[in-house]
């Protein structure tokens, strides 16, 4: 296939089917637009077929769908595939458009900025703060807990709702209507953490909306940085996904290196205080990462609850409190709880991490959160930690 402008009063832009008769000599033949497809998806309904008398399918854009990014212009098909000159690839698609993407995780919302696709982004979950920018994107999900909470209600009330199958996060389906989203962005790691994408797949359904849907549910901490990857794939963004992997990796290599030849310090986390539950998923990646041995926690597995006796008994020389949900100083006043209970291992040091910006939300951040952790099992080989990620309480 290829691509020619089509010079008339809409300018609208026009694909022909195959033609070994008309193919154009290079990219600057006249009839050729270069399609910058970082970032292109489908627009429902945006777009009308026909044949001609030569039965070659034609596809016209309306004109709203205009030149975007530096004057290039997004290429998708509907139901066929487009190559664009200079790309030599095929993309699937439906339209011609930006995408329009509502991100109903705060990772994802990370790694989509960082993906240069933040003026994409429509929509975002009450969760999503960073970076500062998401603040300003419409909220689309919140949540169906009491505000206030202590730890045990929250862990009571949360299992009520589960119990009573009714849902812990409201997704506002008027505001996902209005935005329009064109990709929708969710997870199927934990029905605790962020809306269910059984919950997002009703609401499309409700609503008639024909929006891709990615989901993430990575449960170690290659996964976590993979899943970069599986965003810039869905967005077209490869490249600089590429290069954020990549980052991440070198970071990793960094701190591997400068913890080479350590014993492994044997290490708690406690991801929740009241119940207890110990670390999971990446967290103890991320701690044998950081120069630590994790003392409870099962690595890509679910983090599990545990009791105060088996706590008690561990022997971690270090107990780390980075409750979900909680940033640098709710996770002091959790952890000074703790520790004054006398629960915790005896001699451990006892330390506050924010959890949200560098533990349980599995985006890029985690890698530093690895750096956080080395500082404070190794701060001889690594220094102190910055007192703004986290902080000694015993």
């Amino acid at each position: 296939m290829h691509l020619r402008r089509q010079r008339s009063k809409r300018q609208s832009f026009v694909v022909d089917g195959l033609d070994p008769f008309d193919t154009p000599t290079g990219p600057d033949d006249p009839r050729v637009r270069p399609a910058d497809v970082r970032g292109a998806v489908a627009v429902q309904h945006a777009v009308k077929w026909r044949t001609d008398g030569f039965g070659v399918d034609q596809l016209y854009a309306p004109d709203d769908l205009g030149p975007v990014q530096d004057g290039t212009v997004l290429l998708t098909v509907e139901g066929g595939a487009l190559c664009s000159w200079g790309m030599r690839e095929f993309l699937s698609a439906r339209s011609i458009a930006p995408v329009r993407i509502l991100s109903l995780l705060p990772s994802a919302t990370e790694i989509l900025f960082d993906l240069g696709l933040g003026d994409q982004v429509v929509g975002v979950t009450f969760e999503c703060d960073f970076p500062p920018e998401a603040r300003n994107k419409r909220i689309v999900s919140t949540s169906a807990l009491p505000e206030g909470l202590s730890p045990a209600e929250i862990d009571l009330v949360v299992k009520e709702r589960m119990s009573a199958g009714e849902d812990l996060y409201h997704l506002d389906r008027g505001a996902f209507s209005e935005i329009a989203p064109t990709m929708v962005v969710t997870q199927n790691l934990c029905a605790v953490c962020a809306i269910d994408v059984s919950e997002v797949d009703d609401a499309m359904t409700y609503l008639g909306c024909r929006a891709d849907v990615v989901t993430l549910d990575p449960m170690t901490l290659d996964e976590v940085i993979d899943s970069v990857m599986t965003i810039g794939a869905a967005t077209n963004t490869d490249e600089r996904a590429a290069e954020i992997v990549a980052e991440c990796r070198e970071r990793l290599a960094t701190i591997a290196a400068r913890l080479d030849g350590v014993d492994p310090r044997p290490t708690l986390l406690l991801e929740w205080t009241d119940p207890a539950f110990t670390d999971g998923h990446w967290v103890p990646d991320m701690i044998t990462a950081a120069g630590g041995r994790s003392m409870m926690g099962q690595p890509g597995a679910n983090s599990q609850g545990a009791s105060w006796e088996a706590i008690t008994d561990c022997a971690a020389d270090v107990v780390i409190v980075a409750p979900c949900g909680f940033r640098l100083e709710g996770a002091r006043h959790l952890a000074e709880e703790v520790a004054a209970r006398r629960v915790l291992p005896a001699g451990a040091e006892v330390w506050a991490v924010d959890a949200d910006a560098f533990v349980v939300r599995p985006g890029p951040r985690v890698v530093q959160g690895v750096a956080v952790f080395a500082s404070i099992l190794h701060p001889d080989r690594c220094g102190p930690p910055n007192p703004a990620h986290a902080v000694r309480v015993a």
